[in-house]
């Protein structure tokens, strides 16, 4: 009988399955599509490579750099260009660049006299951290109302393509609601647990900017798999699980498996529907996980199109300037080898919570409006020489308020069922780093209960 079977070959699910074979255990990790790996993939296509999801990661992506230093793969880690580091906001019909250094937020058009000093006034402002906070409260009590609209609503459609009205300022940004909370200031509580970090992370903390790896992100998650062998069985879905005594029975078209132990690492939706059988209050709770819609479109530019597109990470639109795009990624600025010689390549995005339909329309559409509003914020209309379509009807996870204690109570409630766990991007954070942490701390619970009761409970 299989120890633990692992249903989801994405990040979380590679991550859980590594880190349990790597102690011992007999693992099997079932994945529906022929490669593993979920989002994060990287697509050669002629000369161009994208990714299927995020681009990137930060020194700061702790279960990253983790499994990169046990699976030894330190020299296959790409630094982005020092010219990608300058990121942008559209405001007046034009690019802005966010300020880096003290000198460039005096000067930046970005925010108002007043919309400065409010900002810098944050430390002196009172805490008043609450559980039911949601992002949009939260920030302009703790930085005022422009801040909110022009640097951090953006940054909030950036990672979640969300609503700040509706996500928690506790659920989606744990740190600084933990820093109001703790240090009764954003930037008091960030000073100290950067310091605190910067011990913790030895050398790792004087990493900057961000990271990829040579052949794309899909590195990562190809390796997990090689390391994994015929553990990793891809090409094969799980169709119906069924609960017995000491056992999980998992089927798939192919086969029926044993195992003692089950990790549920796909997204909240077809996980629903998979332990629907077994639980009708689990499947419930994950089908209430509300997740956002979004399109991408990468457009790969040769020649005079090229030249026109700007040093840079790329730009993020406000919400409420009439254009559709959340923003735009100058991919091909940051990591060498996603465009031909003398091309670039851009990633745009569309959809999210605000404007799911943007998400639903046919390519054709998707591609003029990216163009369109590219033409508005930068300047010209380019031609495209490349162009790619990807839709994610179920993208991101939408941590709006109170998603921390409903995600409490899941587990929970797997802890009832019994030898049932989960690994996910929607259970503590939306990033990389939070689905492979998700997938690392899973393991580690099943570690846990399997050591013998005094080791538990030494101090």
């Amino acid at each position: 009988m299989i120890d633990v079977l692992v249903v989801g070959g994405g990040v979380s699910g590679l991550a859980c399955a590594w880190a349990l074979k790597t102690a011992g255990l007999a693992v099997k990790l079932l994945e529906a599509e022929e490669t593993p790996g979920g989002n994060l993939r990287t697509v050669q296509d002629g000369a161009w490579r994208y990714e299927l999801g995020p681009h990137s990661f930060l020194p700061s992506s702790d279960a990253i750099w983790t499994l990169i230093e046990k699976l030894q793969i330190e020299e296959r880690v790409a630094a982005a260009a020092s010219a990608s580091q300058a990121r942008f906001i559209f405001k007046n019909g034009r690019l802005m660049p966010l300020p880096t250094s003290p000198w460039a937020f005096i000067a930046t058009p970005l925010l108002s006299a007043g919309g400065k000093f409010r900002l810098l006034a944050e430390p002196f402002v009172k805490g008043g951290a609450s559980e039911r906070d949601t992002a949009r409260e939260f920030f302009r009590r703790r930085l005022g109302d422009e801040a909110t609209e022009w640097i951090i609503g953006p940054f909030v459609s950036g990672i979640y393509a969300g609503d700040p009205a509706r996500l928690g300022a506790r659920d989606a940004f744990p740190k600084m609601w933990r820093w109001e909370r703790d240090a009764g200031s954003m930037i008091r509580g960030a000073r100290r647990y950067l310091k605190r970090k910067r011990i913790e992370r030895g050398a790792r903390a004087k990493r900057k900017g961000l990271f990829s790896f040579q052949g794309g992100l899909g590195e990562l998650t190809g390796r997990l798999a090689g390391e994994l062998g015929p553990a990793c069985q891809s090409g094969e879905g799980v169709t119906a699980v069924e609960r017995k005594i000491g056992r999980w029975l998992v089927q798939t078209e192919a086969a029926t498996y044993e195992a003692k132990r089950l990790v549920v690492a796909v997204p909240p939706l077809p996980a629903a529907r998979l332990l629907a059988p077994v639980s009708a209050s689990l499947a419930l709770a994950l089908s209430q996980v509300e997740m956002a819609p979004v399109a991408v479109v990468h457009v790969g530019v040769t020649g005079e199109a090229a030249a026109a597109v700007p040093d840079g990470f790329g730009y993020l639109v406000p919400r409420g300037l009439g254009l559709r795009t959340l923003g735009c990624v100058f991919v091909s600025k940051l990591f060498a080898g996603r465009a031909p010689e003398g091309g670039e390549l851009l990633t745009f995005y569309l959809g999210g919570a605000l404007d799911p339909e943007a998400a639903r329309l046919d390519d054709a559409a998707l591609v003029a409006l990216a163009l369109d509003e590219f033409a508005q914020a930068v300047g010209p209309r380019l031609a495209p020489a490349y162009v790619k379509v990807l839709r994610h009807p179920q993208a991101i996870p939408q941590l709006t308020v109170g998603h921390v204690d409903r995600i409490a109570a899941l587990l929970e409630q797997a802890r009832g069922l019994g030898a049932l766990d989960f690994a996910g991007n929607y259970l503590t954070g939306v990033g990389m780093n939070d689905a492979a942490q998700s997938g690392l701390d899973a393991a580690e619970r099943i570690l846990a209960a399997r050591r013998p009761k005094e080791e538990q409970t030494e101090p």
